[in-house]
């Protein structure tokens, strides 16, 4: 699983199925908070590519380490896991 898939019509944001696809191939159980922070995480990351703005950076650049806590999913507007 990438970033994101290749459609007939440019980059798009990774589908449910795909996630789920990817759950079953490699066995790993994932939260439905963990799917929806991938979901967003896909969707911004696609976002970014199609940014025409010269100046922005790449949408893989990090700046700083971000610690993962409830502070993340915050910003993301979704619910930890439990």
């Amino acid at each position: 699983m990438g970033y994101c898939e290749n459609s007939g019509m440019g980059y798009v944001a990774l589908s449910f199925t795909e996630i789920y696809n990817y759950m079953k191939a490699t066995q790993t159980p994932l939260s439905p908070s963990e799917v929806m922070l991938i979901k967003k995480a896909s969707q911004s990351y696609v976002s970014e590519t199609y940014n025409k703005n010269p100046f922005a950076k790449e949408p893989y650049f990090i700046e700083k380490e971000i610690p993962l806590n409830d502070n993340i999913y915050t910003m993301l507007g979704i619910a930890p896991p439990n």
